[in-house]
């Protein structure tokens, strides 16, 4: 269980998210998202399309959704392998659906749960992030090609 901390420690390092638990803690803040994603709208002009930008924004939200979502999975598969360390030091359980009963009860396992849960949020909303800024580049793509169209109208 310590060697899944410390990888998922080190992926928070270079993506800005720690592995804690509760409310929120330890993602990196909706206001640093959202400010990413309308800094990457403020410097894509409407007028000039920049793709090697657009590329390397969308690469780096790709790389990072795909880092949490390793992450994600990581706890996700593990949730078994937990359960069951802490069922084999259940000593005074007269049984396997004992020990499981209270190695459930336990608070590790439950900080397990929440890690895993609040892992998979940070993906999913990274995901999002992705997914957005491939709708703008779009968007944008779309715009430019109007552009382009309405002034050889004129």
């Amino acid at each position: 269980m310590e060697a899944i901390g410390s990888v998922l420690g080190r992926l928070g390092k270079t993506r800005g998210w720690t592995p804690t638990t509760g409310s929120g803690a330890g993602s990196s803040s909706t206001a640093g998202r959202e400010h990413s994603l309308k800094a990457t709208s403020a410097n894509t002009s409407m007028t000039t399309l920049d793709p090697d930008k657009i590329y390397h924004t969308l690469l780096e939200a790709g790389q990072d959704w795909a880092d949490k979502e390793s992450a994600a999975d990581l706890l996700e598969e593990t949730k078994k392998v937990v359960l069951a360390d802490m069922q084999s030091r259940q000593g005074e359980a007269k049984s396997v659906a004992a020990a499981e009963a209270l190695a459930l009860c336990k608070p590790q396992y439950l900080e397990h749960l929440k890690a895993m849960t609040e892992a998979r949020r940070v993906a999913n909303r990274a995901r999002v992030q992705y997914d957005s800024l491939k709708a703008l580049m779009e968007l944008r793509r779309s715009q430019e090609s109007t552009r382009r169209a309405e002034a050889s109208i004129r």
